[in-house]
């Protein structure tokens, strides 16, 4: 399966959209339209958090029960035009763009439903929708970093790591096994 080395590196902020949950749910549809795949399909990233500014891609995450279900997933994704553009944890963890990885509409994060990555992605995005007050905070350092790195989408990731870190700290979200 050929991987794809993404070239859109531009940070664009949008604010907030309601559309982004109707395309969301369209999207869900499509990929639960699979035959012989039971696939949970999850809403997260800022385009799930009210009132919080993002870039204007659905996030999702897409599960299934086993380890061993995760190819065939992969490659009923890719068959749906997804492009896989990465990789890790022992292939436990790939991560799709959809239409490409230059005009991004949509990014599939496929896990083993309800591993480490499922628990700590659902808590991150529940805790911001149960606390305002700390998706606002989130609002601004992603701002701020929008700010100083336009161009570079690599920092303005790494930039978001301590504040994810400290909020499922804060939110009592462990995981390892």
């Amino acid at each position: 399966m050929q991987k794809s080395e993404s070239t859109s590196s531009r940070v664009v902020l949008s604010t907030p959209d309601p559309n982004w949950i109707k395309k969301f749910l369209n999207e869900k549809r499509r990929i639960q339209s699979i035959q012989k795949l039971d696939l949970a399909v999850e809403h997260i990233g800022s385009t799930s958090i009210p009132n919080l500014d993002a870039k204007p891609i659905i996030d999702m995450l897409v599960g299934n029960s086993t380890a061993a279900e995760l190819d065939p997933a992969l490659r009923a994704l890719v068959s749906l035009g997804y492009t896989l553009e990465g990789r890790r944890n022992d292939n436990q963890h790939s991560w799709l763009s959809y239409p490409s990885p230059e005009k991004r509409r949509f990014i599939i994060h496929l896990v083993v439903k309800d591993d480490d990555e499922w628990i700590r992605r659902i808590g991150f995005r529940n805790f911001l929708r149960s606390h305002p007050e700390t998706a606002a905070e989130y609002k601004e350092l992603k701002l701020e970093l929008a700010k100083k790195y336009p161009d570079d989408l690599s920092m303005y990731t790494h930039g978001k790591a301590r504040f994810v870190t400290n909020v499922l700290t804060t939110a009592s979200i462990t995981v390892g096994k």
